[in-house]
């Protein structure tokens, strides 16, 4: 997927993004569906706008151990969305697990890009330190986790707080 930019369906439900792709004629734009949406629609969803031609972005950030993720990007693969996402933090194994998962379970098309959250928007240096203990700047923890993820196989990174935070920008949704 080469276009950078999806529109983040952050509604509630199907109906409320079938009006408001509708009301402004939003056809085929690439969007993201993140949590929230799939699991109340689930696969539905998915389909309504594949059959609309839209480029979709699965924002899941899977997090698990390596054999549960694998199984379920195996499953998600299927689905014919663009790109699917995990957690850097999850470790190598389990990036690489995704991936796996992916290439597996793609039985028609290529299978998704992998990319993986470094370090997610909500969180600063204090959670970093003082709940997840992790003593590294922002920006080395970004780097560290997107090192790991381009070693273990995901095709990208994700990082939108440390662009706004440190001017990292090369870091958000960064190609390998």
């Amino acid at each position: 997927m080469d276009n950078p930019f999806f529109l983040a369906l952050d509604f509630r439900s199907a109906k409320e993004v079938q009006q408001f792709i509708d009301k402004h004629n939003f056809y085929g734009v690439p969007v993201k569906v993140g949590m929230e949406l799939f699991y109340r629609e689930g696969t539905q969803i998915i389909k309504w706008l594949k059959q609309h031609n839209h480029p979709i972005f699965l924002d899941l950030k899977l997090h698990d151990i390596p054999t549960t993720v694998e199984k379920a990007m195996f499953n998600l693969a299927n689905l014919n969305v663009d790109i699917v996402n995990v957690h850097a933090t999850g470790g190598s194994e389990m990036i690489k697990a995704a991936k796996r998962g992916l290439q597996a379970g793609t039985t028609d098309s290529p299978p998704p890009k992998l990319i993986a959250v470094t370090v997610l928007t909500s969180m600063d240096q204090i959670v970093l330190e003082n709940e997840l203990y992790i003593k590294q700047s922002i920006e080395d923890a970004v780097k560290r986790l997107a090192l790991l993820s381009k070693e273990s196989g995901a095709d990208g990174g994700w990082c939108v707080q440390q662009e706004r935070q440190i001017g990292l920008s090369k870091y958000v949704a960064m190609n390998f």
